[in-house]
């Protein structure tokens, strides 16, 4: 017993040891993570510095007259001194700057507009109507550079809303626009080489434009392209939308086809980074092709997803998407892009998740003025009350049917006159980032249903259930259901759809629609032809069951999070939550149907 309480002590001190060492570790880690940041502010600087001497060294050849000779790869500079008074000669200093490994320093930026070929960056672009025709006319098949889709009937720049860059000859000063962290979606960055970027696999990395001028204007583009200003009002409130976590980049961009003239417009080909200046995992597409493939994939998925949406009836619950072949530039670094992007237009009001998550930041007053907002309890809870239940509906339809896995509160919009729209819709039939049979705010035993219903810190912590609900339990689509269950009581035309789609064989939906993976044909068949046997709860719960013996068989993954094929009763009827016993201010809302256990959720769900 001496010996064994000796030993227990020993092991003590090491766990106590183990303890220091990792504590080390971590203040290591944070550290070298403040030193990464460090040296890329440093690199950031840097290449600023560098951006302002060739400014100045610019202006300086402007002034002087002087033209700009190269040698290999530095930058050779003539900077001409002295007055040149009468027939004194001028003298010249010839200044050599060694190429950077970060950044090429670009040449003499041009002043006024020049044509597109004849520059490496774009500061600007100049919107024409023969390119808006051309890019609308034009679509990459994903192989090679050439115009394989025509859109009948549209004249060229029709729709094309009035502003800048709207109409020939008009510019957008898209290099110098004003940004704050919490309105600009993208950040430019420097690269070894400068690149045209393009999902076209076959063209080459490296394009014939390499080392050319950066353009005060770049004439002949097809859109202009502007960060994404998340700032939106809802009714008389002001709220400022997330950013979102997407490795692809998000600009507003102009397009004959978008409401209002003005669109969405996602690419992955730009190299993003995050807000410390430092580059994202996800590489940019050029000089992949199976990168590129694999963008050009996630277009034509979106587009399939679209088409079926249409043919069943359910579209309208989403932004609308298409592909569209663009010329323009990086509205702050200046790169060039030439290739395919997923055009969508966009979606009205503010994300569900900052809208019940957040309190309104300011609200307009008649005279113009601006105030802070009343509590935005009741406010949240009215406007989910009054959405359109057919569209909740028709929305859960399109989750299930589409197998989507990533409906969260960001990925859903919604007005104060009862809209709802659903974005973002590419992590879809049953695999993403994480595979899943459904997932969705809208229906019960998905994650995102459940951390919904009971909070994250129950969910994935060690609390209890929430009690203090959050009102997006109310988009539970038996709260929207007559009887509290849908069975098979589908909308006629979707009823038609699932029909044709069940007798119809994986080959058949994918030429019908134009998917590209056969796989997501065949998902889209089978989920359909499950919908018409066993109607709508009937086919959730089976592929919830079907995943969940799944994942048994195969041990548990972080990559597929399927909570419980049970579930809970609808809170559909929410109660005030207020102050001082009830006499106080409107505090939140609560839910009797909610679980009243007071352990984790794998506690309290041990099956």
């Amino acid at each position: 017993d001496v010996a064994a309480d000796k030993a227990h002590k020993e092991v003590a001190k090491l766990d106590v040891a183990a303890d220091e060492a990792r504590g080390d570790v971590a203040k290591l880690d944070v550290a070298a993570d403040k030193a990464r940041r460090d040296v890329a502010k440093l690199d950031v600087a840097a290449d600023e510095a560098r951006g302002d001497i060739a400014k100045l060294a610019a202006t300086l050849r402007r002034q002087a007259g002087v033209g700009e000779p190269r040698s290999g790869n530095e930058i050779v500079t003539e900077i001409a001194t002295g007055t040149g008074i009468g027939s004194t000669p001028v003298p010249v200093v010839t200044v050599r700057t060694p190429p950077s490994p970060h950044l090429l320093v670009p040449n003499l930026t041009t002043a006024g507009t020049s044509s597109w070929d004849a520059c490496g960056w774009c500061n600007a672009c100049e919107v024409d109507a023969a390119s808006v025709s051309a890019s609308e006319a034009a679509a990459s098949d994903g192989r090679v550079s050439l115009p394989t889709r025509w859109i009948p009937g549209r004249e060229p720049g029709r729709g094309l809303a009035p502003g800048p860059g709207s109409g020939q000859g008009q510019a957008w000063a898209s290099g110098h626009v004003q940004q704050t962290a919490q309105q600009t979606e993208e950040r430019g960055g420097g690269r070894g080489l400068l690149m045209t970027v393009s999902l076209d696999t076959e063209s080459p990395a490296f394009h014939a434009d390499d080392h050319l001028p950066r353009c005060e204007r770049c004439a002949g583009c097809s859109t202009e392209l502007r960060p994404l200003n998340r700032a939106v009002t809802l009714g008389p409130h002001r709220y400022t939308n997330e950013p979102g976590a997407s490795t692809a980049s998000l600009f507003q961009a102009s397009s004959p086809r978008a409401e209002g003239g003005y669109g969405i417009a996602k690419t992955w080909c730009f190299q993003k980074y995050y807000r410390n200046g430092q580059e994202q995992i996800d590489p940019a597409c050029d000089g992949n092709k199976e990168l590129k493939l694999q963008y050009q994939g996630m277009i034509s998925r979106v587009e399939a997803m679209q088409a079926v949406a249409d043919e069943c009836g359910i579209g309208d619950v989403s932004v609308r998407h298409w592909r569209e072949r663009i010329r323009s530039s990086h509205p702050i670094s200046g790169d060039k892009i030439d290739g395919d992007v997923l055009f969508m237009n966009r979606a009205p009001g503010v994300s569900l998740e900052m809208f019940t998550r957040s309190g309104p930041e300011e609200m307009v007053t008649r005279d113009g003025s601006m105030v802070r907002g009343p509590s935005p309890h009741r406010l949240r809870h009215d406007v989910l009350r009054a959405l359109d239940s057919r569209k909740v509906i028709r929305a859960a339809l399109f989750d299930v049917l589409f197998g989507q896995c990533d409906r969260h509160g960001q990925n859903i919009f919604v007005t104060l006159d009862g809209e709802m729209t659903l974005i973002d819709n590419d992590q879809a039939f049953g695999r993403g980032w994480q595979r899943c049979a459904v997932n969705s705010v809208m229906i019960p035993g998905s994650e995102k249903f459940t951390i919904v219903r009971y909070g994250n810190a129950h969910v994935n912590g060690n609390q209890p259930p929430q009690k203090n609900m959050n009102v997006q339990v109310l988009l539970d689509y038996r709260c929207h259901a007559p009887g509290g269950a849908l069975g098979d009581n589908f909308p006629p035309k979707f009823r038609r759809c699932i029909a044709w789609l069940a007798a119809a064989s994986a080959p058949a939906v994918a030429a019908r629609f134009g998917f590209r993976d056969p796989e997501e044909a065949a998902f889209v068949q089978r989920r359909a032809k499950s919908l018409e046997d066993k109607g709508f709860e009937g086919t959730v719960q089976d592929a919830q069951k079907e995943l969940i013996e799944d994942t048994r068989r195969k041990g548990v993954s972080k990559h597929a999070k399927q909570i419980s094929d049970k579930w809970p009763a609808p809170c559909c009827q929410l109660d005030e939550w207020r102050a001082d016993g009830g006499g106080g201010d409107l505090q939140g809302y609560t839910c009797k149907q909610q679980s009243t256990c007071q352990g984790n959720y794998k506690a309290c769900n041990p099956d």
